[in-house]
């Protein structure tokens, strides 16, 4: 029980020794368990069977037979590496950004809030959401970014450039 509510973040670690312990209360549920309660031990070792089964369908089957259908954070990493191949520099990101896809970039990347981005100095690269350009702009009329590509169809998530302040 004590791993399941332990605190995230760096202290998670101390967290590790109690695994040994638990596996051994485990084995001891287990065998008392086998002799009073056989259909939870039933139940359980269905339930297991089932997920490693799909797991190792997934993991051996359908992913080699497929594998562009899960690769979409390489995918879009390699959208930005296009992209920014125009210009250099640091990549901004906002805390909505896909962690998964921004570890395949090879970029500088800086993870800044909705005010710095509003405030860059052009020229500059961002990754935002389509709700997230609407509020900067709702903030600061003057804001423009042209949007490059749509790295998530289903967020609407783009990399944008940051220009200067729009001519009339």
């Amino acid at each position: 029980m004590l791993l399941l509510i332990w605190p995230g973040g760096v202290a998670t670690r101390y967290a590790m020794p109690a695994n040994l312990a638990l596996a051994v209360v485990g084995g001891i549920l287990f065998d008392r368990w086998w002799a009073t309660r056989p259909w939870l031990i039933a139940v359980s070792n269905t339930v297991v069977t089932g997920i490693s089964t799909a797991l190792i369908v997934l993991g051996w089957i359908v992913i080699p037979a497929a594998p562009i259908a899960f690769s979409q954070s390489k995918t879009s990493a390699q959208t930005i590496a296009a992209v920014r191949e125009a210009m250099q520099g640091t990549l901004y990101v906002t805390t909505s950004a896909d962690l998964n896809t921004l570890a395949y970039v090879a970029a500088p990347i800086r993870m800044v809030g909705l005010t710095d981005i509003a405030n860059l100095k052009p020229p500059a690269f961002a990754i935002l959401r389509g709700s997230e350009v609407a509020e900067i702009i709702a903030q600061k009329p003057d804001f423009a970014a042209i949007a490059h590509a749509t790295l998530n169809k289903g967020l609407l998530t783009r990399i944008f450039e940051i220009r200067g302040k729009q001519e009339p």
